[in-house]
């Protein structure tokens, strides 16, 4: 820590460092920033060192932490911790500063970035409402260095009668590697494409054609048609738009067909087959009656 406690720790102090033959281990101020050092955390190769840690000073001041995952190029998860320690109160202005640090920085360090923010009376952020950091990834084939930009614009510096302040992270655009598990097509002919890690992606717009005399289209079979030459120019436009109509996702066609009435009619029909086959059959029979007793006078 520095030697005044109010003071805050210049840009890229903390870390470990070698005074006068000592390993002196110093960390950014805040109470959540506090550093505890017991025999046996210290190792090489491996093996603990039999070495004794002594505070010099206790981390101090208003402060809040949180934890958020980011993803690299090739989805790779990566761990960031964001503390915000209280810098300065004035009549009418509030400043935090932040720092971000990650184990999952390559090169041995873990300081990405600090900044400041600063709220006006009623809570609100008046300057540093953005933040960005880089992490380092070298050692690995994803695009490095990655840089990650943070709105910090919805924070409110509103006073809490609990104990200390919290951080969360709202939303982050990243996401692990997902593969395209279902999909569901709008009203509006909006493709949505719902993946294996919980994402839903915009994957395409379904297009529809109008016609100024629908009657010159062109039967093609199986329900389709083609644009013939009475038929106009198609005119492409979006479901629901420019007179086009409305798309129905997932919908079967139900059947117009009034089963019960259908079944009657059906019987009714059959019935009256049966009764003209009889019909049919005794006249047959009379004529073929007639002519024998013709056949028998003569």
């Amino acid at each position: 820590m520095p030697n005044d406690p109010n003071e805050l720790p210049a840009a890229g102090q903390p870390g470990v460092n070698i005074v006068n033959g000592q390993i002196q281990i110093t960390g950014d101020m805040g109470t959540d920033n506090n550093i505890t050092m017991s025999v046996g955390d210290l190792t090489e190769n491996g093996a603990a060192l039999p070495i004794n840690f002594t505070q010099d000073a206790q981390a101090n001041g208003e402060s809040a932490t949180t934890n958020f995952v980011v993803y690299d190029s090739l989805g790779t998860p990566l761990t960031v911790t964001m503390t915000a320690v209280l810098q300065s109160t004035a009549p009418d202005a509030t400043t935090y500063r932040y720092y971000f640090n990650s184990e999952d920085n390559d090169g041995g360090t873990t300081g990405l970035g600090t900044g400041t923010i600063t709220f006006n009376s009623t809570g609100q952020v008046i300057d540093g409402g953005t933040g960005s950091f880089s992490i380092n990834r070298s050692q690995t084939a994803a695009i490095s260095p990655m840089v990650v930009s943070v709105d910090m614009s919805g924070i409110s510096g509103i006073s809490t009668t609990t104990a200390g302040s919290t951080l969360s992270m709202a939303s982050q655009n990243g996401s692990a590697p997902g593969t395209l598990s279902s999909f569901t097509i709008s009203t509006d002919g909006v493709i949505n494409g719902v993946f294996s890690n919980g994402d839903t992606r915009t994957l395409g717009q379904v297009m529809l054609a109008t016609f100024a005399n629908q009657q010159g289209l062109v039967e093609n079979g199986n329900g389709t048609f083609t644009d013939g030459v009475s038929a106009g120019p198609a005119n492409i436009a979006a479901p629901n738009s420019s007179g086009a109509g409305a798309l129905e996702s997932g919908a079967v066609e139900a059947s117009n067909t009034d089963i019960g009435t259908s079944l009657v009619q059906l019987i009714t029909v059959s019935t009256n087959y049966q009764g003209d086959a009889r019909v049919i059959s005794v006249v047959d029979q009379l004529i073929n009656d007639l002519l024998t007793l013709a056949q028998q006078t003569t």
